[in-house]
């Protein structure tokens, strides 16, 4: 209950800015209960977005609400944190990047190959545009300096790689920009390899698991910045998520055959061996400050 309470950062250390307390309400709404609902009743969300599912694409659509939810605890977790207005919101304003210019042109990039239909693409590019503007108005407007080269500054000083910080979150970050970039290419050595048949390819099969990872180019990017701003509750919330949702998502989908068993085993395998590095980093961490 303590690391519940330290992850969501309950009680605030201090009270939330707007811009804040917008991201939390966004996160909560649109990315967790929408990716719940997505995971829960796949069906239901079909019949807005008409995704051709007959090539076995019902799974990978789960996974994608699934990821989904991750990205919303990431951002929930981020929005509550002190670090995210001291020394500035580098680590929200990041988002604005991220979702307008990041997620936009791998939507439009996935569109022209035909793998998702023009429904899906408008639905989550209108939803992140769209959130990413509001961020920023809200930012600009509560802060009377605010400026858009401000708004850059604030972005670098947490996605700055070279910047002064802890072992522990340096480690942390590095292993944000190893997932982002490996996320890119990991949908096509699945295929190569076997693990996922091939036989998807040019399908709305490949662009929901292609989908599925770009929510962890998106958990990528957040912990770049989280760990850019030294956020303590996020390598908590990293390893929540993993436990409590992704690793039983991963097992019902393979043991009820609609995902490859080979790719969820990857994906398990992969999420423990996170979870043990996260771990190992910040037991040390918190054992050399309680000293």
């Amino acid at each position: 209950m303590d690391l519940i309470k330290k992850m969501l950062s309950i009680p605030l250390e201090r009270p939330l800015t707007n811009t804040q307390r917008f991201t939390f309400v966004s996160a909560t709404m649109a990315y967790i209960m929408g990716g719940l609902s997505m995971t829960l009743a796949p069906g239901l969300w079909n019949m807005a977005v008409l995704l051709d599912l007959t090539a076995g694409g019902r799974g990978y659509f789960i996974l994608v609400g699934a990821g989904l939810v991750d990205i919303g605890l990431c951002y929930v977790v981020l929005s509550r944190n002190k670090s995210s207005q001291i020394p500035n919101h580098g680590p929200l304003l990041g988002t604005v990047v991220g979702r307008l210019l990041i997620i936009n042109a791998i939507l439009i990039a996935f569109y022209t190959q035909g793998i998702i239909n023009a429904r899906f693409s408008l639905l989550f590019s209108i939803l992140d545009s769209t959130l990413a503007i509001l961020t920023y108005i809200i930012w600009s407007r509560e802060n009377k300096d605010a400026s858009f080269m401000k708004f850059l500054q604030e972005i670098w000083s947490t996605v700055n790689p070279f910047s002064a910080k802890p072992p522990p979150y340096m480690i942390f970050q590095a292993l944000g920009f190893a997932q982002f970039f490996m996320s890119f290419t990991a949908t096509s050595i699945l295929m190569s390899s076997g693990v996922v048949p091939s036989t998807i390819q040019g399908s709305h099969a490949e662009g929901l698991l292609r989908s599925y990872f770009v929510t962890m180019t998106a958990q990528a990017f957040l912990q770049i910045h989280a760990s850019g701003a030294r956020n303590d509750s996020f390598p908590i919330a990293s390893i929540f998520y993993r436990v409590i949702w992704n690793i039983p998502v991963f097992f019902l989908l393979a043991m009820t055959s609609q995902i490859p068993r080979g790719l969820a085993n990857i994906l398990i395998i992969y999420d423990v061996m996170f979870i043990v590095v996260t771990v190992v980093l910040f037991a040390r961490e918190h054992h050399v400050k309680t000293k």
